[in-house]
């Protein structure tokens, strides 16, 4: 039978317990001494909970972007609607605004390094990041989805929201597809790995 620890008010709780300091907001102030400790701390902890992994694609005019992304999740069933959250600053981000829609695909075990590689800015200097990558243009949306992969999402953005030093991408699902069973790759502490398909 599990037991359950009864919680304790902040005054009740001893000096050395690690949850004992709240460290308020996890800010990362360059003029606070304590600020880099409490941003590393928080990355080490948020990376225990295990993610899949995704990349997210769109276009800008005649150029295709895509971008490694793992925090991602659906949202509503009705309407159809997911999420994507995006570092601020990001040319995905900024050319799903201007073009309105996006893609997400969902990658299997053996995309690590296609998953590598659009978190590599190097694939900027590339005139087309998708070279060698199987992938097909989803009709409605135009975006690019890499064939290779578990599933895919063809959205509308719906709503681009700032979230600190991220933002939120809210996108309308108007189509979607199962590419191929396999397992999914899967990101925890801080590596890529699989775990065995259902």
């Amino acid at each position: 039978m599990t037991s359950i620890t009864p919680v304790r008010t902040r005054a009740e709780q001893p000096t050395d317990d690690p949850m004992s300091d709240p460290t308020a907001a996890f800010t990362c102030d360059p003029d606070d001494p304590g600020s880099e400790e409490r941003c590393r701390r928080f990355r080490s902890v948020a990376s225990r909970f295990a993610t899949g992994v995704t990349v997210t694609t769109t276009h800008d005019g005649d150029q295709h972007l895509g971008l490694t992304v793992n925090s991602f999740t659906t949202v509503s069933l009705d309407p159809t609607m997911l999420l994507v959250c995006l570092a601020g600053g990001s040319q995905v981000a900024a050319a799903a605004e201007r073009s309105g829609v996006f893609a997400v695909t969902v990658l299997a075990d053996d995309q690590g390094d296609t998953a590598q590689w659009f978190a590599d800015r190097r694939r900027y200097a590339r005139p087309d990041q998708f070279d060698d990558l199987p992938h097909q243009d989803e009709p409605r949306t135009g975006c690019r989805v890499l064939t290779d992969g578990l599933a895919w999402f063809a959205c509308r953005t719906e709503q681009i929201t700032d979230a600190g030093d991220h933002v939120i991408l809210l996108g309308r699902v108007g189509s979607s597809g199962v590419l191929r069973d396999a397992a999914p790759l899967v990101f925890f502490d801080g590596h890529l790995g699989g775990v065995p398909a259902a």
